[in-house]
């Protein structure tokens, strides 16, 4: 399945487009302090789901498994 397909991807995509017309709007003094935050992180979302995508197909399970366990002891 084509992660453009999936409706979760497609909502988040709308959701990042709908941010950035909002975050427009904010004063010009918080483009690089709120503003830059809200759309870095709302362009996360539809880039993990992705992200999620492409391991479950390509990665072994174990593999998947070793990486979460390595970033949960990091943080």
């Amino acid at each position: 399945m084509e992660y453009t397909e999936l409706k979760v991807w497609k909502k988040t995509r709308k959701l990042v487009n709908d941010l950035y017309d909002i975050t427009k709007k904010l004063p010009k003094d918080k483009v690089y302090g709120l503003t830059s935050q809200i759309r870095r992180s709302t362009v996360s979302t539809p880039s993990n789901i992705v992200e999620g995508l492409v391991a479950k197909e390509l990665l072994p399970t174990a593999y998947i498994f070793s990486i979460s366990t390595d970033v949960y002891y990091m943080n």
